[in-house]
């Protein structure tokens, strides 16, 4: 039980600089997003050729991979298991260890350990 002889304050939200308006909020984080971003990384033929060797394992042996792959201007690393490969669209189906499927191009894998 909350005792009624203690003061409530104020409650008033207070004044943040950069952020008054929620309009100027969201474009200012838009900035600052798409100063963060890089661009993709390119590979040669032969880093190309281990990483196809590195999944193809990964799927025959169903061992767990750690990835590294490029989405929206960013690179993102996760421990996955390759569960499906299509050459047709050229990507692969993988799960990380929470068991969420992920569809991942090929061109967007950038590293495998």
């Amino acid at each position: 039980m909350m005792n009624s002889k203690i003061p409530k304050g104020r409650t008033m939200i207070k004044w943040r600089a950069f952020a008054a308006l929620p309009e100027q909020f969201i474009g200012i984080n838009k900035l600052i997003e798409e100063q963060t971003k890089i661009k993709r990384p390119t590979l040669t033929p032969e880093e190309q050729e281990i990483i196809e060797k590195k999944i193809i394992d990964s799927y025959t042996s169903e061992s767990e991979i750690l990835l590294t792959y490029f989405e929206d201007g960013r690179l993102l690393t996760c421990y996955m298991t390759v569960v499906n490969m299509n050459s047709l669209k050229q990507s692969i189906t993988c799960t990380n260890p929470y068991h969420n499927k992920i569809t991942i191009n090929f061109k967007d894998i950038i590293h495998i350990q």
